[in-house]
């Protein structure tokens, strides 16, 4: 694919620019690996060159994760998606307590991220009770304090909000198998599908490998080595945050798409049933629930995108601003990274940069475009 020089050069453009530290693109396209480049930097400050096999903070694209797990759970008849949070957590009470397995899924909990939140109360108790974007520093129990008593944004079941709810859907996971929800993943889908690097903590022999980030955005000069933009991989968290706390590499990461984009197999391995597959890539939110932010709008800037169980899906119309087949999905994570699926062209797509701050929905933006010309320049 000659298109993919440019991808290459735009990479090396804005490494060069000093607007990005490094990134890791990697791609399949049908049965064939297409595309694999690494460029720019490990670490911006020693300017050790970045390598294919280097290992990002991937923030909400742990969310997946949790959600295929969630789900698998719900195949073996341990969870149901009609299952209230108070049947699992009876530390969630009241009308909190009410909410689902589903709405967890579909962030439809009324729960949201308080620093986010355009409303002062919501964003003071969420302060209060300690509830930041990626809550590793908290214990289990300190989070579900803290959830069980923040104000609801929402009736729970009634609009979309971005937040918190997939870090409750991983204590879930955690209550129903007695086990670490980085332990469980590991046994039943990292290990199994050959995810080596992919955990919720940087071993000894790893670390050389960990990308960090710039000490300030590019864009706005914003410090970025704050707890919600960066935190200590290497140090083991207190609690394994289903939401925001993983860390991956590109190789890894595409390897748990092509699982997705294989209806739930890969390698000879099967995760999950075609049709949970087919029901968590499929729009769940668009007609049903409202939405103070679309997803498209919250991840990519554009329109013509809804939500399915743990991915943002586009819509069969042409609102949506970017290139992609009907049912193509995908999310992302606050550090820059994204992975998609388009399932009708076969693509597994991933891009992998430690890069926090206001430019990462354009570089997914650029992402999403540079591949589809890419693919139509074969």
């Amino acid at each position: 694919m000659s298109g993919l020089q440019r991808i290459r050069d735009d990479l090396n453009a804005e490494v060069a620019a000093a607007n990005l530290p490094g990134a890791v693109v990697m791609l399949v396209c049908n049965d064939r690996p297409a595309f694999a480049y690494a460029t720019g930097y490990l670490d911006p400050v020693t300017r050790t060159p970045m390598c294919l096999d280097a290992l990002f903070r991937i923030y909400s694209m742990t969310k997946p994760l949790t959600s295929v797990a969630a789900m698998m759970l719900v195949e073996q008849g341990v969870l149901a998606l009609g299952d209230r949070i108070a049947d699992h957590l009876p530390e969630m009470r009241g009308a909190r307590g009410e909410t689902t397995v589903l709405n967890l899924l579909l962030h439809a909990s009324g729960l949201t991220y308080g620093t986010r939140s355009q409303d002062a109360s919501i964003r003071q108790a969420y302060e209060e009770f300690g509830l930041v974007v990626n809550p590793r520093d908290l214990d289990p129990q300190r989070l579900l304090y803290g959830l069980a008593r923040v104000p609801l944004l929402q009736i729970p079941g009634t609009s979309w909000e971005y937040g918190l709810s997939t870090d409750l859907l991983g204590l879930m996971v955690e209550s129903v198998t007695g086990q670490r929800l980085g332990t469980w993943l590991q046994q039943h889908v990292f290990g199994p599908l050959g995810m080596v690097d992919t955990a919720f903590q940087v071993m000894p022999a790893q670390r050389r490998r960990l990308a960090q980030p710039f000490a300030r955005d590019p864009v706005d000069g914003t410090l970025i080595a704050v707890p919600d933009q960066t935190f200590d991989a290497a140090s083991l968290p207190l609690l394994d945050s289903g939401g925001a706390g993983a860390i991956s590499s590109a190789g890894d990461y595409l390897q748990f798409a092509l699982m997705l984009r294989g209806g739930g197999q890969h390698g000879g391995v099967k995760v999950l049933k075609a049709d949970t597959v087919q029901c968590m890539t499929r729009d769940h939110i668009s007609g049903r629930l409202a939405a103070r932010i679309a997803p498209g709008m919250a991840a990519m800037l554009s329109p013509g995108y809804g939500f399915g169980l743990g991915f943002g899906v586009r819509l069969n119309d042409e609102a949506a601003e970017l290139p992609g087949s009907p049912g193509f999905y995908f999310w992302s994570g606050t550090g820059g990274t994204m992975f998609w699926v388009d399932p009708v062209l076969q693509v597994a797509a991933v891009f992998m940069t430690q890069a926090p701050g206001l430019s990462r929905q354009s570089y997914r933006r650029w992402f999403v475009r540079r591949v589809y010309e890419a693919l139509e320049s074969r």
